[in-house]
């Protein structure tokens, strides 16, 4: 009995050994799945309140969507332009099986030059419609050339509508146009006028400079005309200039030559007083008593 007791003694303490063993390990299992559950439940948190951040995000851009959407109304994609026979009128493969009504105005968008986009045309009003096709013309004041940056061709977008902030920005811009157009005509009439000032004024002075220095084309004529017509006033001048320096210098010479002559008539005059009065002395010496 002793001996069984040790044994069942030795046999408790071994078992309770392994137990506190395995009640330490447990207990730390335990924590580590309560630390993960902890952390799953955190992150579980978060997510659903990112997820009600997300799903609030997408009511709002559907709201948004919606909102562009009503305001662009219909439109139409992949639409194949043609070049019509009119300045601006163009051909488009849609008609009234597509919605397409006649009388009513559309929006245009061709695709850019990188074919990465669209760029605005203008407004067209539908002039004449059939079930697959229709011609369109501008709703607007064209300019001279402008339809021929147009690429014509596949992959043109056309709306029914626009928001009214573009349309308004659109009729301003149209109405800038219409002013510079307006400005540049002005110009334009002005450039004429200056150009045709500056042509008389060359005339002009094209005149003015035969006058000065001849007109070839009078001397090749052997017309009967003045000289200074012919060879102009420049050198009709000079030797006028010439001429009047040889009379000059001819009155000058016979100037001198009469003041030359009056003084040596002078000293004549003042020697023939002076003999006069000696002949005079010996008459009236002896004519005294």
């Amino acid at each position: 009995m002793k001996r069984f007791g040790i044994a069942l003694s030795i046999l408790v303490l071994i078992c309770g050994g392994i137990g506190m063993m395995f009640a330490s390990k447990l207990i730390m299992i335990r924590n580590s799945w309560s630390q993960k559950i902890t952390k799953a439940s955190e992150s579980l948190i978060a997510k659903r309140k990112e997820a009600t951040d997300l799903e609030r995000q997408v009511v709002v851009a559907k709201t948004a969507l919606n909102t562009a959407v009503f305001d662009w109304e219909r439109y139409w994609n992949g639409v194949g332009v043609e070049k019509g026979r009119q300045p601006g009128a163009i051909g488009v493969g849609i008609g009234s099986t597509q919605g397409l009504a006649q009388g009513t105005v559309v929006y245009v968008f061709q695709p850019s030059a990188d074919g990465a986009g669209s760029t605005y045309v203008g407004p067209f009003k539908v002039a004449a419609v059939q079930e697959t096709q229709a011609a369109l013309t501008p709703f607007w004041r064209i300019r001279e050339g402008e339809d021929a940056n147009w690429r014509y061709g596949a992959n043109w977008r056309i709306r029914a509508n626009v928001p009214r902030q573009h349309k308004t920005k659109f009729s301003d811009l149209e109405g800038m146009l219409v002013k510079k157009d307006e400005l540049l005509i002005d110009q334009q009439k002005n450039l004429t006028i200056q150009q045709e000032a500056k042509k008389s004024a060359e005339e002009h002075l094209s005149l003015r400079q035969k006058e000065l220095t001849g007109d070839p084309e009078l001397a090749a004529k052997n017309e009967n005309l003045e000289r200074f017509i012919v060879e102009g006033y420049q050198k009709a001048v000079a030797e006028l200039e010439v001429a009047r320096d040889e009379v000059q210098a001819i009155v000058d010479e016979l100037r001198r030559q009469t003041k030359r002559t009056r003084d040596r008539i002078n000293q004549l005059s003042t020697e023939n007083e002076k003999q006069a009065k000696q002949l005079d002395e010996p008459q009236k010496t002896a004519m005294k008593p």
